[in-house]
């Protein structure tokens, strides 16, 4: 009989980096023993929709926004009376003081809590989660087939000299802003350079919402630079990595933020096997000779670290290489089987 697993997530099938984790996690670890049942949501029911179908173990994959914190509290005391374990998927992490609640949850009531890093998992032990209970399994990679440089900015009319690519949602945090600054400095020792953001903004949030200003600030900013191209089309896993194979740099310079995860971004980004850049800061924790990290996030130090690597090939030639190693030991098969010996574990 086929060990049953809820998998817990409410935006599965939307738009969102931690369902396409979730569904690589699912179809790399799925086997002959072990069976996955998608459980999109949270509410009064659960526990017997747990019953219903025989799940023996509850993965949560969480972030602060996702769950409604006295609900999943009270969902998991119920199955630890039911002495059903409980895994919990850190995809952000704050210590500031208004998550508190939120962090107490996870650590009193999981049995263990996994992060993707081990800096993340210093942050959490320093917070006070039970270090015994704490897993690092890292994000796994995909590989791609890629078509040459040349004939992806052929089809996509990419002129830029140099191109310096950008991935990820158009949310503050993620320094788009200082990003542009950047690139308009750049322009006076480089006249033909042009940055490409494929920046899809997503459908579940509200146009209207919190983010609205800094849309219409950014389409400002879009609008009288015609060396910036926004591409805001949600586009597959494989257009995107094929998109920024064609860039000679891309970069993530994200900013410090009370919310802090693991980046998948930058795994696309790793995939596409061009040189990046990113701040040093938790989101990109888990890297270290795969890219070139910059201190700090404002404008300057982001035209600092593009002028810097793009005068020096041997630098961006060693990225790539230590990214292709990173893709080869990280890539989804190896981190199925991490998760089907720690499934096995509980």
């Amino acid at each position: 009989m086929k060990r049953k697993i809820g998998m817990v997530l409410p935006t599965w099938g939307q738009e969102c980096g931690i369902a396409e984790y979730t569904k690589h996690l699912i179809n790399n670890t799925t086997s002959n023993i072990i069976e996955f049942v998608i459980i999109p949501s949270i509410h009064q029911n659960f526990i017997s929709v747990i019953k219903q179908n025989n799940i023996s173990l509850v993965h949560f994959q969480y972030e602060y926004s996702l769950y409604p914190i006295e609900l999943l509290k009270t969902v998991m005391k119920e199955l630890m009376d039911l002495d059903i374990p409980i895994v919990t998927t850190l995809h952000t992490w704050s210590d500031d003081s208004e998550f508190n609640k939120y962090n107490q949850v996870v650590a009193e009531n999981s049995s263990r809590v996994i992060v993707h890093s081990d800096e993340m998992k210093r942050q959490c032990i320093i917070w006070g989660f039970p270090s015994d209970n704490l897993v690092v399994i890292p994000m796994g990679t995909r590989s791609f087939l890629l078509k040459t440089a040349k004939q992806v900015r052929r089809v996509n009319r990419i002129d830029g000299e140099p191109a310096i690519g950008f991935f990820g949602f158009p949310f503050p945090h993620k320094g788009i802003d200082n990003l542009i600054e950047a690139l308009n400095q750049l322009r006076k020792t480089y006249p033909n350079i042009k940055g490409y953001f494929l920046s899809h903004y997503p459908n579940y949030l509200n146009n209207n919402g919190t983010y609205s200003s800094f849309l219409q600030h950014l389409q400002f900013e879009f609008s009288r630079n015609k060396h910036l191209i926004w591409i805001k089309d949600y586009l597959d896993e494989k257009q995107i990595v094929q998109f920024m194979h064609a860039m000679d740099i891309n970069i993530l310079p994200y900013k410090d933020h009370n919310q802090k995860g693991t980046s998948a971004a930058v795994k696309m980004l790793l995939a596409a096997k061009k040189p990046i850049i990113t701040t040093d800061l938790l989101y990109f924790a888990d890297l270290e000779n795969e890219v070139y990290k910059m201190n700090g996030e404002d404008a300057n130090t982001i035209k600092r670290a593009l002028n810097h690597l793009i005068n020096n090939p041997w630098l961006q030639q060693k990225l790539v290489e230590s990214g292709n190693d990173y893709l080869r030991e990280k890539n989804w098969n190896n981190i199925g089987k991490k998760y089907f010996e720690f499934y096995n574990t509980l």
